[in-house]
């Protein structure tokens, strides 16, 4: 079914932001925040080195004094220090495997029931994300929950794409880079040429996020757009300024986002 299109991110939009853990409800913004705070997998001074490059360059990204182009320099600048950083390290796919099965990476409640429902539908989705450690460990993550790639014809993955070596260690990405700021449909075609068959004849394009950044998905869309955005407390004001939906990013979950899609659907069939 052709009536809508979905683009959604993957770190704090499919997978949880919250998490508890001992009692304690634990903040996991990304998966590569779990590699950088699990001594245990690359090492203290991968962890004190890569905390250095987010202390400098995360309040270069939060800053909204700072005009886009000279942030997106930063960010690639930041990217690209980082990842000569995990080779250094000695970052290898078995590695990628310990984070994304490490029990801090959850997916929020209903997404696989979600997928299920847009394969159903044939309504194709796309997780687009912005992800340090790339298309490969998200479909780790996906299936550990079941969903297999192969299983949901209906679904793309596009993220950084890391490079390994017959030895099994990090070499590179490739390019272009994705970035947080850089979500665009425009920079979507550069990764998913196919992207525009996908979108061809669909009346309605679903994007769904948990920050500001992810509106931009939506960008060079003509058609109708609906955002969906797991907004955190600080955030919702913000959002509901981009969004048109707004769900709780500590409880919010995938039923809420079908049962919208759901009335969307309705909605347009009825209009055809």
């Amino acid at each position: 079914m052709k009536h809508i299109v979905i683009v959604v991110d993957f770190d704090g939009t499919l997978t949880n932001r919250y998490v508890n853990l001992n009692g304690k409800n634990v903040e996991v913004p990304a998966l590569i925040a779990v590699l950088r705070e699990n001594f245990d997998i690359l090492g203290s001074e991968y962890a004190t080195e890569a905390h250095k490059l987010y202390n400098y360059y995360r309040p270069i990204e939060k800053d909204p004094n700072i005009s886009e182009w000279e942030k997106a320099a930063k960010m690639e600048e930041w990217r690209r220090k980082h990842y000569l950083l995990l080779k250094e390290a000695g970052l290898t796919y078995d590695m990628l495997k310990k984070v994304a099965h490490d029990s801090r990476v959850v997916l929020r409640r209903w997404t696989k029931e979600f997928l299920d429902f847009a394969k159903q539908n044939g309504i194709p989705v796309v997780i687009f994300s912005s992800s340090w450690v790339g298309t490969a460990a998200i479909r780790m993550v996906l299936e550990r929950y079941g969903i297999r790639l192969e299983d949901y014809p209906n679904l793309k993955i596009v993220s950084n794409v890391l490079r390994f070596d017959k030895r099994g260690y990090f070499v590179g990405a490739d390019e272009p880079i994705i970035y947080g700021g850089d979500k665009s449909l425009n920079n979507l075609r550069q990764k998913l040429p196919e992207i525009d068959k996908i979108l061809k004849d669909a009346k309605a394009l679903v994007v769904i996020g948990d920050n500001l950044g992810d509106r931009k998905m939506a960008e060079g869309f003509n058609g109708e757009v609906l955002g969906i955005c797991f907004a955190a407390n600080e955030m919702r004001q913000d959002c509901a300024k981009a969004f048109e939906v707004i769900l709780s990013q500590e409880d919010g979950n995938f039923e809420d986002v079908i049962k919208i899609i759901k009335d969307k659907l309705k909605e347009l069939l009825d209009k055809s």
